[in-house]
């Protein structure tokens, strides 16, 4: 966007802003590019249903679309196949060989970005996949972490949105809805983006996720933390570690939210922000009242009653 901008020679010269794929043509140049070498482009109708599903997950990125549709034009046709690869997609991406250059051209546009944006973008990482975020609340995460620079003339919201605006422009963050104004209501990573970003955030311990594997097998310093499981089996490891911002995304935490609460505020004394999905703060607001001034650290903290998983 920014060289297009400065080539621009006057005001009459258009800047085309490219947009992803609608579905219609996410599907017909996933058709030939899947099935170009041996039925000329056509899609065969048992595979018609499965083929349409796994070009929406490529959500309009042509990059994305070229890297499946060549890995899946040298497996067999049968449908059994198609349905554990759509299913199991996350996984089937990770250990094909297909995608080495798309992982390489995402790494390059990881590793140009300047160092806070660098940080702001693996913060996607914290959020469980397909997961659109609000920008607002982004970028009061952003803030609270320390990420956004102060600047003369604007406010710490301002510069974070340009932040937000930079690597939007760079296709590395996906608009989901805009706000009246023009500006980005709510946003997402592609999945193959948020892919490089978990590599990212693995090597540079930048984050850590629990879901449904051992909790035990979390070691060393761990600054952030997401939890999706229903398990409160790791509380014991959250206690001996050094978390700063643990995000919690399972409904079952109203069970046994107090008792998690009373030892955030004895063990976790320096988090600065604390994100609870679905979940109401009617059942815990004596106990926040009562508690929650000896977090001395914190700058941010949600309860959220609606789920943004879609």
């Amino acid at each position: 966007m920014a060289v297009a901008s400065n080539c621009q020679k006057s005001s009459l010269v258009k800047v085309h802003d490219l947009q992803p794929l609608s579905e219609d043509q996410s599907f017909e140049f996933f058709k030939k590019k899947t099935f170009r070498y041996d039925l000329d482009g056509c899609c065969p109708n048992e595979l018609i249903d499965i083929s349409i599903e796994i070009a929406k997950k490529c959500r309009g990125l042509p990059l994305a679309i070229v890297a499946i549709g060549g890995l899946l034009s040298t497996k067999e046709r049968k449908l059994h196949e198609w349905q554990r690869f759509c299913d199991n997609m996350t996984l089937e991406l990770k250990k094909d060989s297909h995608l080495t250059g798309i992982n390489k051209i995402l790494a390059f546009s990881y590793d140009d970005l300047p160092f806070h944006l660098k940080s702001c973008l693996l913060y996607f990482g914290m959020y469980p996949e397909d997961y659109k975020v609000e920008s607002k609340r982004l970028i009061r995460q952003w803030i609270a972490e320390g990420f956004v620079k102060e600047e003369r003339l604007y406010t710490l919201e301002e510069v974070a949105e340009g932040y937000l605006t930079e690597l939007i422009h760079r296709s590395l963050v996906q608009v989901s809805s805009v706000r009246f104004d023009g500006k980005t209501k709510s946003c997402c990573v592609h999945d193959l983006t948020r892919e490089m970003i978990l590599e990212k955030c693995e090597d540079l311990s930048f984050c850590k996720h629990i879901s449904g594997d051992d909790p035990s097998s979390l070691s060393g310093i761990i600054r952030r933390l997401t939890i999706t499981t229903d398990s409160n089996d790791f509380t014991k490891c959250i206690e001996n570690s050094h978390v700063r911002s643990p995000f919690f995304f399972a409904n079952v935490w109203q069970f046994f939210i107090e008792d998690f609460m009373r030892k955030i505020v004895t063990k976790c004394r320096r988090l600065k922000v604390l994100e609870f999905e679905a979940f109401s703060k009617d059942k815990l607001s004596n106990f926040l009242n009562e508690n929650l001034g000896s977090l001395i650290h914190l700058k941010y903290l949600t309860f959220s009653k609606k789920k943004r998983l879609e």
